[in-house]
């Protein structure tokens, strides 16, 4: 075991990683920050941190991948608060990280439901990889997304793939190839096909 891994081993020990994000455990390890430190999030990333960050997430979510099962009470709660179809949920959940709470993409989107920065700022969002946040989060912008396109189900699940303002400026489903096999895909998972 290296240093690192031994100074991370400890800090996980001393601190309840329920309260401190992988990211901001990953930013005081590798730039020598203190845990707690309000203004911890406007400082910029130092380097090393993708390895860091990376061991933090594994040490505090040994699990790489969550079952439907396991996240149903949340999903469940987030579909009545919001009054979002389970399905709806499920299906962006799966077609998203696959069920991955530490998922991460090229576009920086992060988490279950692979919501974005400015995104999750909007929301409120702290934790990214939290699962019950993400879901909350993402299905409360599912149920502005349903609101904002009259419950038109293919327009919202495009919107959540490509952004509302192009959906709204077009009235369709962008001509992207990546953002008409995504509204495919999660309309195959909840068992509908595009009309």
């Amino acid at each position: 075991m290296d240093e690192l891994e031994k100074y991370i081993n400890l800090i996980l020990k001393e601190q309840e990683l329920n309260e401190v994000s992988p990211s901001l455990l990953a930013t005081a390890l590798a730039g020598g920050l203190a845990i707690g430190t309000p203004e911890i999030g406007e400082y910029p990333e130092a380097p090393g941190v993708e390895k860091v960050e990376k061991q933090a997430r594994e040490k505090q979510q040994p699990k790489k991948k969550l079952s439907f099962k396991e996240l149903e009470p949340i999903i469940r709660r987030a579909s009545k608060k919001y009054n979002v179809p389970v399905e709806l949920i499920d299906a962006i959940i799966e077609t998203e990280s696959n069920y991955r709470p530490f998922a991460k993409s090229g576009a920086n989107a992060r988490g279950l439901m692979q919501i974005t920065k400015v995104t999750g700022t909007w929301l409120g969002l702290e934790n990214f990889y939290n699962p019950e946040e993400n879901i909350m989060a993402g299905t409360k912008y599912l149920a502005y997304l349903l609101k904002r396109f009259d419950n038109n189900l293919i327009l919202t699940i495009a919107s959540f793939n490509a952004g509302p303002t192009i959906v709204s400026r077009l009235g369709k489903i962008p001509d992207y190839s990546e953002t008409q096999n995504y509204v495919r895909k999660v309309l195959k998972k909840m068992g509908k096909k595009i009309d």
